[in-house]
């Protein structure tokens, strides 16, 4: 299998102490087909037989209705064939339950707070779907202030496709997730809601002013990096001049002072080091 990198999925700049940048990585993992032809192999003749009519009947109902019907509920997504589930199902369930979290608690950043909802939701394996919202309970006011509905009939038709093992709701749920990140980003730039009635242009610009937030931010934290580089220059050249050996990356100290049985480096000296 060939290697798979992770993606950056966000960065905590200055996270710690020493003024590194903390990584947020994500892996994931492709469902393989071994898994599959296991539970082929094992299952009876008759077994694979019912299975394949069920998927068969499955594939030619939506080839009819074009899509599922909307059923909600616990049991939302559960496909003919037993262990599959309808996504756009499931994840219309998580969406709606996030929707009724927001409108109650009525957060001033709504997009943070359902990435939070369906990232901790994507954590652990899924058995059941949430209980069908009550959207007559939805501040309809603060919902549409922030075109929630828009934006979860938007996800819902970009990550829930087809029909799945359970397996999969986990990391359509971190996608589903990241996509309201990326609308928390945009408000923070604009400085507004994204509504979902915003005209094309209002909807460029929007985009063009999260870039703008990013370029900047990514400018700012070279820019400390390069100072931080600078002093870092200049502390190596004072040490070099006193006849130390440099040593070190980060944080720069007297290679004649460190060795593996603890060298004669004071505490002072490690404190010096490390900037204190």
């Amino acid at each position: 299998m060939p290697h798979r990198p992770g993606r950056i999925n966000d960065i905590e700049a200055k996270y710690y102490a020493d003024g590194e940048d903390a990584y947020d990585m994500r892996m994931y993992f492709a469902l393989g087909n071994a898994r599959r032809n296991k539970l082929k192999a094992d299952s009876t003749k008759e077994g694979k037989a019912a299975a394949l009519a069920a998927v068969e009947a499955g594939v030619a109902a939506l080839s009819v209705s074009g899509k599922a019907a909307e059923t909600g509920g616990a049991d939302a997504g559960a496909a003919a064939s037993g262990s599959d589930v309808n996504y756009a199902d499931v994840l219309r369930a998580f969406v709606d339950a996030g929707i009724s979290e927001m409108s109650n608690t009525k957060p001033a950043d709504p997009y943070r707070k359902m990435y939070e909802f369906l990232f901790q939701a994507s954590l652990v394996d899924y058995t059941t779907s949430p209980a069908a919202a009550d959207k007559s309970k939805w501040d309809s006011d603060f919902v549409a202030k922030f075109g929630l509905p828009f934006h979860g009939d938007a996800v819902i038709a970009l990550k829930g496709k087809g029909a799945g093992p359970k397996s999969g709701v986990r990391l359509m749920l971190a996608d589903a997730g990241d996509f309201f990140s990326e609308l928390s980003k945009k408000m923070k730039a604009t400085g507004a809601p994204l509504t979902g009635t915003m005209t094309a242009e209002e909807l460029k610009a929007a985009d063009a002013a999260a870039t703008k937030m990013k370029i900047e931010k990514l400018e700012k934290e070279q820019a400390e990096r390069d100072a931080a580089d600078a002093v870092n220059a200049v502390r190596s050249a004072e040490m070099e001049a006193s006849g130390k050996k440099v040593s070190g990356g980060l944080h720069k100290f007297d290679a004649s002072e460190v060795d593996v049985n603890g060298g004669s480096a004071t505490a002072d000296d490690f404190m010096d080091a490390f900037g204190f």
